[in-house]
C-alpha cells in the first residue's frame, strides 16, 4: 500500500504542470480517498476533548461497499425517468470556466447566465425563453436572484446586480423596433456595480439589506444594497491552489456558515460579520499542492439547529450551530453538495459511491458505488427515490431506504459534478455542459 502511495505521489509531481485549474476530475480517479485520510496522521488524530466530539470510524464492512457492483444491486421497476424539456441557455462550458448555476425566484421562473453574461429566463413548466439580455460580461459566479434583481461576479473582481424589470422592459422595447443585435451592457444600468479586492468564487446569498459573498483571497463579505458598499469583511486564508467550486454560503435568521478552501469553517453574525466559531475540518497537509488540497465544495446544510459541512480528501462533520460543538466526524471525500431529510444525510463521494448516513449519529446506513471511475453530482431527493447524475450524463437512481439501484442509464449531454440540481415540485432542473437547462421528471 505504502509502494502504491508513493507511486500515485511521483506520478502527480511529474503532471502537476499540466493540471487544469479544476483538477478534481483526475484527481479523485487516482486517490482513494478512505486511503488517503487513513494515511495522513493529521487527519487520523482524535480531537481535542474541548471539540466534545465522536469520532465515527470505519468498519470492515464499510469496506466491503468499495466491491459492490451496479450489477450486484439491481432490481427491476416499472419506474420511468424523461427529459421533459431541454433549454438553450447559452455558452457551453469548458474546463476552465465557470460552474455557474441556476436560481429560482419562488414563483414560475429560473434565471440563468451564462459565462458571457446572457441573462435568460425560463418559465419552469415548458421551457420557453420568456426573455433574454446580453451583458457582454465575463461571467465567474452566480446567479442569484434576490428581491427582484439578480447577483453575479465577473473575473475582474465585481459583484453585479440588475433589476430584472429593466432588462425585461429594455428588451421588449428593442425586440419591439428589431433591434434584437443591438442589447448590450450600455442598454440598462446595473443597480450594483462594487469593485472587490478579489474574484467572487461562489453564489451569493441576501439576507434582507445584505449580500453575502466569497472571495478568491479567502475572505467572507456583505455588501450593504442600500449604500452599495462593503458593510464588513471576515479575513480568512489565501490557498496557492484550490478546486474551482461554488459551494455556497449558508443562513439561518442571525448567522452565515462559510465553507473555505483552507478547509475551515466558520459561522459569522449576519449583521456584523462577527465569528461565533471556527471548526478545521479537514487540514492542510501534504507533500505537495494537490495532496493538500482540503477545499469544502459542499454547500453547508442546516436542519433542527444543527450545521453539516464536508470537505474534499477530508471529512465531514456534523456541528451545533450554537456552540460550534462537533458531534460526530466522518473520514470521507466530498465534492459536490448533498441532501437531506429528517433522519438521513445523503452523499456522492469521491470514488463514484453514493452513501447514507445516519445524520444523528454518522454511522453508515447504507453506501452503493454505482461507477468507479465518475464523479457524481449531489443526490436529489424525489418520494422514496435518490437521483444523481454522472459526469457522463448518465442517472441513477436508488431507493432511498437501501440505496438498491432501480435504474441506471444514459440521460444527458456530459454535466459537471459540481452543478447545483434544482427541485421543484418534484421536477428536477439540471445545467449541462453543452450549455441547456433540463428538466427532469420521474414517472
Amino acid at each position: 500500500m505504502k509502494s502504491r502511495y508513493l507511486l500515485y505521489s511521483l506520478f502527480f509531481i511529474i503532471t502537476l504542470t499540466s493540471c487544469s485549474s479544476n483538477p478534481a476530475e483526475y484527481i479523485s480517479k487516482v486517490f482513494d480517498p478512505n486511503q488517503k485520510a487513513v494515511d495522513n496522521p493529521k487527519l487520523s488524530e482524535k480531537p481535542e476533548a474541548s471539540e466534545q466530539s465522536i469520532i465515527k470510524n470505519e468498519t470492515i464492512f464499510d469496506k466491503l461497499s468499495f466491491w459492490k457492483s451496479s450489477n450486484a444491486k439491481s432490481k427491476i421497476s416499472s419506474l420511468s425517468i424523461d427529459n421533459i424539456w431541454s433549454t438553450d441557455i447559452g455558452e457551453d462550458r469548458d474546463a476552465s470556466s465557470a460552474v455557474l448555476q441556476p436560481s429560482y425566484d419562488g414563483q414560475n421562473i429560473i434565471y440563468t447566465i451564462d459565462t458571457n453574461g446572457l441573462v435568460s429566463v425560463i418559465d419552469v413548466n415548458n421551457g420557453e425563453t420568456k426573455w433574454s439580455y446580453k451583458l457582454n460580461l465575463d461571467v465567474t459566479s452566480g446567479l442569484y436572484y434576490h428581491q427582484g434583481h439578480i447577483y453575479f461576479g465577473t473575473s475582474d473582481g465585481k459583484i453585479y446586480g440588475y433589476n430584472v424589470d429593466h432588462l425585461r422592459e429594455n428588451t421588449s422595447i428593442l425586440t419591439t423596433i428589431d433591434l434584437v443585435g443591438l442589447i448590450n451592457d450600455a442598454d440598462v444600468m446595473p443597480s450594483l456595480s462594487l469593485q472587490l479586492q478579489s474574484e467572487v468564487v461562489s453564489p451569493a446569498i441576501g439576507i434582507d439589506d445584505l449580500l453575502f459573498i466569497k472571495q478568491g483571497d479567502g475572505d467572507t463579505v456583505a455588501i450593504n444594497l442600500a449604500s452599495k458598499q462593503v458593510e464588513w469583511t471576515h479575513q480568512g486564508k489565501n490557498v496557492p491552489l484550490s478546486l474551482k467550486g461554488s459551494a455556497a454560503i449558508t443562513k439561518d435568521l442571525s448567522n452565515i456558515y462559510v465553507a473555505r478552501d483552507d478547509g475551515n469553517f466558520v459561522s459569522l453574525t449576519n449583521d456584523t460579520g462577527k465569528l461565533n466559531w471556527l471548526i478545521s475540518i479537514s487540514p492542510r497537509s501534504g507533500r505537495n499542492e494537490l495532496e493538500s488540497l482540503r477545499d469544502i465544495e459542499m454547500s453547508p446544510l442546516i436542519k433542527d439547529g444543527i450545521v453539516y459541512a464536508g470537505s474534499f480528501q477530508g471529512s465531514l462533520v456534523s456541528v451545533d450551530t450554537i456552540t460550534g460543538d462537533i458531534i460526530w466526524r466522518r473520514s470521507m471525500s466530498i465534492h459536490s453538495n448533498s441532501s437531506i431529510d429528517d433522519y438521513i444525510i445523503y452523499i456522492s463521494s469521491s470514488n463514484g459511491e453514493i452513501v447514507a448516513l445516519d445524520r444523528f449519529s454518522g454511522d453508515l446506513v447504507w453506501s452503493t458505488v454505482v461507477d468507479q471511475d465518475l464523479l457524481f453530482s449531489q443526490p436529489v431527493l424525489v418520494d422514496s427515490y435518490l437521483l444523481s447524475f454522472g459526469t457522463n450524463g448518465y442517472v441513477a437512481i436508488l431507493d432511498k431506504a437501501d440505496g438498491t439501484i432501480i435504474h441506471y442509464n444514459k440521460l444527458l449531454s456530459p454535466i459537471d459534478y459540481q452543478s447545483n440540481v434544482l427541485t421543484i415540485n418534484k421536477t428536477i432542473y439540471i445545467i449541462t455542459k453543452n450549455g441547456r437547462l433540463n428538466a427532469i421528471k420521474l414517472n
